[in-house]
């Protein structure tokens, strides 16, 4: 890739605005509201909404942008396109951002979180509806892809520019800058440079059907840093696999850890050295073995976290980990019985699987772990004897000090994700409701549940009672 000139940046600059404003809007709106954040004259939630609000505008705005583009359409099509971003995103400020966005619980940014994953997902796939070329697909995200790393290194380079500017002239003349201004000059590196130089340079679609270079950089890079990465943690985990052959014993859960990064990375040296695998052999090689080879280690991930399940329950986490198995077992099954596959049908069968995991209500992530956990509190319950008449009650007997580590795990996880209403078909509501006027926290709620149920001895006397996190969010 060439380096502009400063003409040719000013250039970059002016077609990026003109041709997405709406995300410059939203990319200037993030800027505001995080350098507004820092100033303590200022609300802090709201602040922390409107920049919620914003980078999420920013995606979905590029995203629809992106479309309209490829789709051919109309200036009016665009504006009413726009006023259905705008409706959108303040019906998300008001009705799925939490009132008190301190307080919000992990479904949130979970939910937040994936779901701007679904955006980049659907901005990586808009070529589909200009062509079904796969080629053109290709070439449409290896620009997306340098024209970040491009914008990333060139912001960069502006910030540490600007900092050193800025330090130079507080020592020589000794202006006395106010604390916050470096943190505020990389605000605006990262969320209106940064946009810029990168909406700038997005290429049309029509303008990648004659680009035919593969990049040397980047070839360099998947040939002398992907692909040994990939070799690298194929070999851990296959080892370990080979071990828990040799020792006949279940896979722990912490391989889904090694076999996440593995398929991220491979992943993506699989998707970015298509063009190659007609023309160089480690590329052919890798292109033939490489889901052949991921189709057992998805089993062993489904295997390990079944274990984890059939010991603590389902979580957010785990839930997500075996979506992931079985998404990697899905698509091994799918490139080895069709080898042909269109390049879309990874992005597009991760976008359906994400998108299942956040809006699957009782099947989904959250719904799911909500029950699993309530199921398993109701399960420990009676056998700790604190189960009466489908409630939780108190007991004098002697408890057993795991069953009730156990039992505080799961309440503890029910209090921090979801609060105290998944809990109120079981509990006295006027001790919920007493216990959460003086203090709601999920340590507080947990420990007060725990003393009315009178067992709360054997965690006083066998352990700390808290370190930091849940046990259950440990393994």
């Amino acid at each position: 890739m060439k380096f502009p000139t400063f003409s040719k940046l000013l250039g970059i600059l002016r077609r990026g605005t003109g041709r997405f404003p709406l995300p410059i809007v939203f990319s200037t709106l993030t800027t505001v509201s995080l350098i507004l954040c820092m100033d303590k004259g200022f609300d802090e939630d709201i602040i922390l909404r409107y920049s919620l609000i914003a980078g999420l505008g920013f995606v979905l705005s590029l995203l629809v942008d992106l479309i309209l583009e490829a789709s051919r359409a109309n200036n009016a099509k665009r504006i009413l396109a726009y006023v259905g971003v705008l409706v959108g995103i303040c019906l998300f400020g008001i009705y799925v951002i939490p009132a008190d966005i301190d307080d919000a619980r992990p479904p949130f940014w979970y939910g937040y979180f994936l779901l701007k994953f679904c955006l980049h997902l659907g901005i990586a796939l808009t070529p589909i509806l200009y062509t079904r070329d796969s080629k053109l697909l290709w070439q449409f995200n290896l620009n997306l892809f340098l024209r970040f790393v491009f914008s990333f290194i060139n912001a960069a380079i502006v910030y540490v520019g600007l900092a050193l500017a800025l330090l130079s002239i507080d020592k020589l003349f000794d202006v006395g800058w106010y604390d916050e201004i470096y943190l505020d000059t990389w605000f605006i590196c990262a969320f209106s440079i940064h946009p810029l130089l990168f909406l700038g340079g997005i290429a049309r679609i029509s303008e990648l059907e004659a680009s035919k270079d593969f990049p040397k950089p980047l070839h360099f890079s998947l040939k002398f840093v992907g692909l040994p990465l990939t070799a690298l943690y194929l070999t851990i985990i296959y080892a370990y696999v080979a071990k828990i052959v040799f020792q006949w014993d279940w896979p722990n859960g912490w391989v889904a850890m090694p076999i996440f990064i593995l398929a991220v990375i491979s992943l993506l040296v699989y998707v970015l050295s298509i063009p190659l695998s007609r023309s160089e052999s480690w590329s052919l090689h890798f292109h033939k073995w490489l889901f052949r080879l991921i189709f057992p280690l998805s089993i062993v991930l489904i295997l390990a976290l079944q274990v984890r399940l059939g010991d603590y329950g389902m979580t957010i986490n785990r839930y997500l980990g075996i979506g992931l198995g079985i998404w990697l077992l899905g698509i091994s099954l799918a490139s080895l019985i069709r080898p042909k596959l269109h390049v879309g049908w990874i992005p597009a069968t991760l976008l359906l699987a994400t998108l299942a995991s956040i809006y699957g209500g009782p099947f989904g992530a959250f719904g799911w772990s909500q029950r699993a956990q309530i199921e398993r509190i109701e399960t420990l319950a009676i056998e700790l004897g604190v189960w009466k008449d489908e409630q939780l009650v108190p007991t004098d007997a002697a408890t057993d000090p795991e069953l009730t580590k156990q039992f505080e795990s799961s309440l503890r996880y029910i209090y921090g994700n979801f609060g105290s209403a998944p809990l109120l078909p079981l509990l006295d509501n006027s001790f919920i409701q007493e216990t959460e006027s003086t203090r709601y926290s999920a340590y507080h709620m947990t420990r007060e549940t725990m003393k009315y149920l009178n067992i709360d001895d054997d965690l006083n006397n066998n352990q700390s009672y808290y370190l930091g996190q849940n046990i259950i969010l440990k393994r």
